[in-house]
């Protein structure tokens, strides 16, 4: 199947620019999964699925997992939000240019990932649902879990991962492009994914 990060850099940057999104899109794919599910705070396991006493913190683990990974990659910003009246998590994603020490120094652009049970009312950049996946329990009328299957967890995650890197590069070109990154800045900022993502 054609990659579709290569064909969006051969659109903004050339051939030159699909065969590097080509390159890093392979990257995204190849980001490990099975330590996805093993910091859960919420959640817990269950044979195949994951285990929720409500889905707020469904969602607030879909979000923390995403932001905690996001973080680990020099040139990322994430933070999570929640909302008080729903059962949506926002991950607040900044991109930017790092000091010699890895602290985000000037920022390019930004990110906002929306997990959540609904549509989105307030514009988000992506919205993943995972009402459709889950499972409610009740005991008679009585509500008393929500359940989830550990595949399409890990699937939101990774979704919500390679949405939110895909975007970051794409940006970090069209910054690089602008004159707002040197090519020398360009070129950290991707050795930095390169690095924690082989």
């Amino acid at each position: 199947m054609a990659n579709p990060i290569g064909g969006l850099g051969r659109v903004l940057f050339g051939d030159v620019g699909k065969d590097v999104a080509d390159a890093l899109g392979k990257r995204i794919g190849a980001l490990p999964d099975a330590d996805l599910l093993d910091n859960l705070f919420w959640g817990k396991k269950d044979g195949d699925n994951i285990v929720y006493n409500n889905t707020p913190n469904l969602s607030n683990d879909l979000a923390e997992t995403v932001a905690n990974k996001l973080n680990s990659l020099n040139g990322i910003e994430a933070d999570v939000g929640t909302s008080n009246v729903s059962a949506s998590s926002y991950v607040n994603v900044n991109f930017g240019t790092v000091d010699e020490d890895g602290d985000m120094e000037e920022i390019f652009d930004s990110f906002k990932l929306r997990f959540s049970d609904h549509d989105d009312r307030y514009g988000s950049n992506k919205t993943i649902r995972f009402d459709n996946f889950t499972d409610d329990i009740y005991d008679f009328d009585e509500y008393v879990e929500t359940k989830i299957n550990k595949e399409y967890l890990s699937d939101m995650i990774k979704d919500g991962l390679d949405s939110v890197l895909s975007f970051g590069k794409v940006k970090a070109h069209e910054a690089n492009k602008d004159g707002y990154l040197t090519n020398s800045e360009l070129s950290k900022f991707l050795n930095n994914f390169k690095a924690e993502t082989d």
